[in-house]
Formats: C-alpha cells, structure tokens, sequence
C-alpha cells in the first residue's frame, strides 16, 4: 500500500496518457429552447440555430455559455440551442477535446438544411447570436476566422450536407475534415473577427465573442488532474457572468423544462430523484438539489455512491448509476447550498479502495448549525504575520482565542520540504507554546509557513471538521490543503478557487485604532513645522537591501525633500534596518529630524501614532506590512522603492522554472498549445509548492500608484489625502460564507489572560 501510495504521488506531475474515456451515450444532441419572452411580440425572423461541442467537465462552461446568450438574445426570438456532447459512435483518438469532431456533424444533426451556428462551449457571447446566424454567407458554406480555425462557425448545412458527413465525423481527424473543406473551392469565407475574439484579441466594447482557447488557462479550471492551470488575463469576463447568472438564480435545465435523458428514465427513479442522486443526469442535478433544498427544514442529509453500481428496480431490470468524483459532488452541494443559505447540508459520500473496502467521507457546508463560530489564531514571532491573522478575525468580529506558538530549528525541514511532513508538529516546541487541546476549534486562521502545518495537524485531530484559513506567500502556496487561502497578486502563486488575492497584506489598523493612537501620543511631533513627515524605515529582506550607503542616501533625500516644504521629519526604523543603516540614517537626519530606533523588547513603540499624526508619509518599498499599514490611513503615501540584492543561483534556477512554466507555445491557427512537456512539469512544480516564485513588489508599488493611493517617491509633495485600502472586509465576507455566516455577528471583544503563553480574546 505504501508503494501504492508513492506511485499515486509521482503520477499526479506526470500528463495523462492514452485514451480518454467517452462515455457515447447519446444518439442525438441535447436541445434547449430559448422562447419568445413573455409579454414580447414574437419576431418574424427564423429560430436562431446554435450547436454547441461540449464534455461532461465543462459543466460550468456550459451554463454560462447558455446563460451569456440569454442576457444579450432578441426577447422577441427563438433560440434552439444544441448540446453535443458524450455523443455516441465517435472514435475519439487523437481528440484534443471530448468534443472536436461533432462540429462536423451539424449538417447532419441539422436534417440537411438551413443555417446554423457552431461554438466550443469554453466561449461567451457579447452581443445577440442572431445577428451571426443572420450575416450574409455570400455564396460560400461556411464562415470561419481562417478555414484551418473552426470553433466558430455560421454553416450552410444544404451545401455542406455531402462535404462533412456523419460517417466522416464520426471516424477521420478534424484535420482531414477541414482538408476536405478546402479542396472545394469558395466554400470558406472569413468571419469577422469581432465574432471570435481568442483570449488576448478581447476589446472591450468591440468584441462580440470571447473565446477562451488556451485550456490550462479557463478561469473555471475543468481539468485540474490534466493541466496545472495559469492566469488568464481576460478572465475577469466569465467570473462576472457567472456572478451575473448566480445571482439571478440562473439554471440551464429544471423541474418544468428537465433533460431528455431525465424524462428517459423510469418512473421509479424521477419519484425518487432526491434519493437517488448518482441515477440521474448531470444537468438535472442542480435543479433536483434545489427541489431537496428547499423541500428541507433547515438541514438536507445525503448519501451518494461515486463507485459503480447498479439499481435494481421493481420491474426486475437494473439500472447503472453515473459515477462521479467526490469534488464534482462537493461542488454541486456549495452551489445549491449558495442558492439556499438557510440551509445547512452533510454529504457522506461513499468510496472503495484499491482492495474493495468501503469507505465513508463526511462533508458539511452551507448555513451553521450553531450561531458563532469558534476560532483559534495561530501566531509565530513576526509580528507582520501576526498583524494580518489579527486583521481578519476583528474584521469578522467573533470571540477567538490567540494561541502563541514557538520553533525549534526542526521547523525548517516544512520550509524546504513543503508538504513532505504532512500535518504533524515537527518543529514545534512545545513547552514554551500555547497548549493545543480539545474541544478542538471550526475555524483556524494563521500566517506564514511555520504555523500552517500546526494549522493542518488540528484539522486532523477534529477529523477534518475544522475549517483553515491560511495567510502568507510560502504558508499559502499550495492552496488545496487549505479550505480558504488569502495571498497578494505581487506573489505570482497560481490561480485556485480556494485562493483569494488581495493587493497587499491584510492590516488591523482601523480608524479606531489610529484616533486611539493620536489620542494617547497628542503631543508626539510638539510643535514641529508642517508638513510633518513620517519615514517609516524596514531594512534587508531576501531581495532587497538596505545598506549604509543606501540608508545615508535615503536620510539625505528625505530631507531635501522634507526641507523644501518647510516641514519636519520623524524617522522609525523596524527590527530590520541594522545597526549601521540606523547610524548613517541618523546621521544623515542629523538635527533636521527626529529618529525613533526600534529594539527588541521595548515597551512603547510610537509607530501608529506616526501613522495617525503624520501629514505626508513615506515607507520603504520592501516592507509589505508598512505599505499596508500606510494605505490604510488614506493620507499623501509615497513610496522609496530599496535595491534589488543579486539572486543566489538557486534563485535564478528557480526563476527560470516559473519563467519555462509560464511560456507559451502557438499552434498553426495561432492559438495557444495546450500546456505539454517541460512546461507543464515545471508548471505542475510551482503548483504543488515545490517551486516558490520570487514576489514581485513592483506590481505591489504600481498597483498602489495606478490607484491612486500612492506616489512613488521623488514626485512633488501632494498633501490631499488619498483612497483608503481596505481589503480585510472582502475577505472576511469569504470566510463567513466559508463558515455557513452570511453576516457575521455583532460581538463585544475584550482581553482576558489564560496562559504565560497564549491570550484569549472574546
């Protein structure tokens, strides 16, 4: 078994190879008709015929392809909407897709006659597929971007009934399909563009269909065993539509207006739809789960097989079920459960081992059971860490329980090994941290890499009932071991939908936080000359440096800056800025300015009062945290960015890994490859954590500028305040959903000690 278990671990890095499996168990296409709407005057023109190729995976895609047409259709016309997929009879080797082939039996699922319009499902409509079905073929068969390029399509099926046949379909490669197309004269014509926009050829405004053609790039991920997905930048389009059609209750098929295959079924099986959820279709599940829903008292209860097996019904004949995979399930119960949050579900999904052996996998989601969750936060020795856990849960405003954790150097074996220990508590020195004891918390958040592995080790001893959110670039790099994980866009992880990015790193400070500060320190800056000017000064991290020479030019630069507009200068340094940094800052500052030196164990630190006095401030842009900080306050940010150290060599190596992942090779219709070779291992390497990308604060600094919250320093003085950044609030929302919370509670907090090590907070 352990071998067993090895094996599975190296495969998941290595492509698929060898056929795909095609269920064929469909004769004809799916038909869904889009009518005339209600009250709307039917319009003369002739139903607008559109063939979509699909696979059962791009369930999603499905839906708001259906649902992008629906938002932008005539009202007064009718759309008959044909799904091909798991078609029957195709020989599907050599298919990039489940579904390559059908587009060429249109002609033949169309009767011989007409028009009608071809898509891959992976697209979006912009603008009324009528007016492509209505365009003007000009004598030609059909109309495609180039005669080698035909995922978009508007064909004369009378012409090319006897050019693309069923037979042919169904057996030659799509290459010799469009070959065959090419041997007759005039029978392609070109597409305007417009009509299919291929992922970066999106304008908006202009394009009419957005086509997603890179499959390791669809924002939707269909295929996360297949390819190790990566950004898309166009991908902004289908989340919106997909929130659009969430919000209006969106579903392709429902009780009223079922699948065929639904109504195929016995009569056995459609009374008992809510019992026998794995006997039924794919389409008709969200619309069954919602019929369970709301037919609940506030908590639905369900069992499913994703196992083979067969139903026996009272006839005496048996009926196979459809098995699918426990995240498909997963997935479908979230959905319903966003529909319907008053309620809250449990799945027992069941599986079988290599061996046979049945196994039971418990999962719960949807409204909480009980009101207020409770919440443990995990905290290390750096206090930028400790800042964003805390930022969060005051945000959400329930009691939680601050358990302080110390670290052997045995730590150190998570940092290079990522995952390799699993959840366990290597490295952790348990004596001096807090005690980890049930009853075990539903919710952990912490930051950074030391404390995720703790984080996990509880989950597991709550038997995987605890939730865990994790903050931080190398805590967070592998996102399915998390229920929630929350990074920065400058850290370049990979997209997930367990990920949310932020634009900095989530901060406590509040307005509360800094009038409470100007309160306590009124008469810090005395009667210092306005501007009063707060540098907030970080020091060398892994990729920038703050030398003496650098620290000498920013106190001087500062001052010139400072002393042109008749202010003052008030400096703090942080644990990072060294001896000899602080020495030439301070020199530099001289008299002209005040230089408050930060040391370990000090008991009163003035740096909110700095944030809440100041009139104009400026932080070093390696200092994420500070940056934060700063943004927070709304007032004139400027930014002074420090050197870049020199990469190690095993930097630059690591660098070329995550450049060699991310590179992009074309096909002859211009396209984007699917992801292959070297690019999907190293791809596969940066997903699984193995591979850190360097961050990349520049896009932190522009970001910031872009927005208007921040200059970069050099520029002349602007005292108008700024836009605040405040983050924290979209992301607390994520995690009350996560918590089955759609508003979390009002809640007093106030400090209560219950250890030398640890603080409870309720």
């Amino acid at each position: 078994m352990a071998f067993l278990e090895r094996a599975r671990a190296v495969a998941r890095f290595l492509p698929p190879i060898g056929k795909r499996s095609a269920f064929g168990k469909r004769t004809q296409p799916e038909c869904v008709v889009l009518g005339v709407r209600d009250g709307v005057a039917p319009s003369a023109k002739p139903p607008v015929r559109i063939f979509v190729g699909s696979e059962p995976a791009q369930y999603r895609a499905e839906r708001i392809f259906l649902w992008s047409i629906e938002r932008v259709r005539d009202p007064g016309r009718v759309y008959e909407i044909y799904l091909m997929k798991e078609l029957a009879g195709f020989d599907h080797r050599g298919w990039l897709t489940g579904f390559t082939n059908y587009r060429f039996a249109i002609p033949h699922f169309a009767g011989g006659s007409g028009r009608a319009i071809y898509n891959d499902v992976d697209q979006v409509y912009l603008a009324d597929p009528g007016q492509l079905f209505d365009a003007d073929l000009d004598s030609h068969g059909f109309l495609a971007l180039s005669d080698r390029d035909t995922a978009v399509m508007v064909i004369d099926c009378t012409r090319m009934a006897s050019v693309w046949t069923l037979e042919a379909a169904q057996h030659q490669r799509r290459s010799a399909m469009e070959a065959t197309a090419r041997e007759v004269p005039g029978l392609w014509g070109p597409l305007d563009p417009s009509w299919h926009a291929r992922d970066a050829e999106y304008k908006p405004g202009r394009s009419k269909l957005l086509h997603y053609t890179a499959i390791h790039m669809q924002p939707w991920q269909p295929f996360p065993q297949r390819y190790a997905y990566q950004r898309n930048p166009v991908a902004h389009v289908w989340f919106n539509l997909e929130r659009a059609a969430d919000g209006a209750g969106y579903q392709v098929f429902t009780s009223a207006r079922p699948s065929t295959q639904y109504t195929a079924l016995p009569a056995e099986i459609r009374v008992a739809r809510t019992k026998v959820l794995e006997y039924l279709p794919d389409e008709d599940i969200p619309w069954v789960l919602d019929e369970l829903f709301q037919g609940a008292g506030g908590v639905v209860c369900a069992t499913v097989a994703t196992y083979a097996q067969r139903k026996v019904l009272a006839d005496g004949t048996s009926l196979p079920n459809r098995p699918r995979g426990r995240s498909w399930w997963v997935e479908q119960f979230d959905a319903a459960s966003a529909r319907h949050p008053e309620i809250h579900w449990q799945l027992a999904l069941q599986t079988r081992t290599v061996l046979g052996q049945k196994v039971v996998h418990s999962y719960r989601g949807g409204c909480r059971l009980h009101s207020v969750p409770t919440v443990w936060l995990l905290t290390d020795d750096h206090p930028g860490n400790t800042t964003q856990s805390l930022g969060l849960v005051k945000a959400l405003g329930w009691p939680y329980e601050v358990k302080e954790l110390h670290f052997t150097p045995l730590v150190h074996l998570h940092d290079g090994l990522f995952g390799a220990f699993g959840a366990t508590r290597i490295g952790l020195e348990k004596t001096r941290s807090a005690a980890l004891t049930p009853p075990w918390p539903d919710l952990v958040i912490t930051t950074g890499w030391r404390t995720e592995h703790v984080a996990r080790w509880i989950k597991k001893q709550n038997q995987g009932r605890t939730r865990l959110v994790q903050m931080g670039r190398k805590g967070g790099r592998v996102a399915d071991l998390f229920d929630l994980v929350v990074g920065c866009t400058y850290f370049r992880l990979p997209p997930h939908p367990q990920r949310i990015e932020t634009t900095a790193p989530l901060t406590q400070v509040t307005p509360e936080q800094l009038a409470q500060a100007a309160d306590r320190w009124h008469g810090l800056f005395g009667n210092a000359p306005r501007p009063r000017v707060a540098l907030l000064v970080g020091g060398t991290s892994p990729f920038y440096r703050l030398d003496e020479a650098t620290a000498q030019r920013l106190g001087k630069e500062v001052r010139t800056f400072v002393r042109r507009a008749g202010g003052s200068v008030f400096a703090s340094t942080s644990r990072r800025t060294g001896a000899k940094a602080t020495e030439a800052l301070q020199r530099e500052l001289g008299e002209f300015g005040f230089l408050h030196q930060w040391q370990p164990g000090q008991r009163e630190n003035p740096y909110l009062a700095y944030l809440a006095l100041a009139d104009v401030l400026v932080v070093t842009g390696e200092s994420e945290s500070m940056l934060a900080e700063a943004a927070a306050t709304g007032k004139p940010l400027y930014i002074y960015p420090l050197p870049k150290r020199q990469l190690s060599p095993w930097t630059r190596f690591k660098e070329w890994i995550v450049t060699r992942a991310q590179r992009q090779k074309f096909n002859q219709r211009g396209t984007v490859r699917p992801q292959q070779g070297l690019e999907y291992l190293c791809a596969r390497l940066v997903q699984r954590g193995i591979i850190l990308p360097q961050p990349d604060l520049s896009v932190l600094h522009q970001t910031l500028v872009r927005r208007g919250i921040a200059h970069f320093f050099g520029e002349p003085l602007d005292t108008a305040n700024r836009p605040v950044l405040r983050e924290v609030d979209n992301v607390a929302r994520r995690v009350q959903e996560l918590m089955g919370i759609r508003k979390g509670p009002e809640v007093t907090v106030e400090t209560v000690p219950t250890s030398a090590t640890g603080t409870r907070e309720r």
